[in-house]
């Protein structure tokens, strides 16, 4: 039974990693001209209107409601923000490329949260970074190349938090069911990247085109 569970999620990840990896592209030549808080916001909105039905937070009391809010913030929003405006500074498959960095941020995040250190799963991590690296990478280009590093470094560390801290709440947790809470994290996600977008964003300027709408339906959903 463990390996028939064990199978069947590895056939969900290979497939929702399939249409994950159509993302980058897309953003990269459909959404580039898009104001990218606004696509970010719009896009979690989506997820988080896609999840609402399945929310319970009666199950869980006011605190752990406004930790996980706090936790989709950090590891949606500001991942996603980041995230997007790379695309500013980086063609597509360099911004594919940075985000291999993220096991790495995992593996280091969970290892300050438990005050330990595992340089057996950081060696590993490392080797899968340096593996993919060697084989994708290119010359690298000059210009703005080092701002959009940077902002995809950010987007990985934000989302590696937000994969360990779920991970704890979950352990401390154990009988909350994921999909009853998960439009809580999307929620958190969208108000970061709404605030950001109203604070930073020129509204006045925004234009969507129907294909563009149709792109961040796909992201979102």
């Amino acid at each position: 039974k463990t390996n028939n569970l064990e199978a069947r999620g590895m056939i969900y990840l290979a497939v929702v990693s399939l249409i994950w990896a159509f993302s980058f592209g897309l953003i990269g030549n459909a959404l580039s001209d898009v104001d990218s808080f606004f696509t970010a916001t719009v896009r979690l909105g989506f997820a988080t209107l896609l999840f609402l039905p399945f929310l319970r937070a009666k199950e869980i009391v006011r605190i752990d409601r406004l930790r996980l809010v706090f936790i989709g913030a950090i590891q949606f929003g500001v991942m996603y923000a980041c995230y997007m405006q790379a695309f500013q500074y980086l063609p597509s498959h360099l911004v594919a490329i940075f985000s291999i960095l993220t096991p790495v941020y995992v593996v280091i995040i969970h290892d300050l949260r438990k005050r330990t250190f595992s340089s057996r799963y950081l060696v590993v991590a490392l080797l899968s970074v340096l593996g993919a690296a060697a084989i994708k990478a290119k010359t690298i280009p000059t210009g703005d190349f080092w701002i959009g590093f940077g902002l995809m470094q950010v987007a990985g560390i934000a989302f590696a938090y937000g994969q360990i801290a779920y991970r704890d709440w979950k352990q401390s947790n154990p009988q909350a069911n994921d999909r009853s809470v998960f439009a809580l994290l999307a929620m958190g996600g969208t108000i970061c990247v709404g605030i950001g977008g109203f604070l930073l964003s020129d509204w006045s300027t925004l234009e969507v085109k129907p294909d563009q709408w149709k792109a961040i339906l796909y992201l979102g959903f």
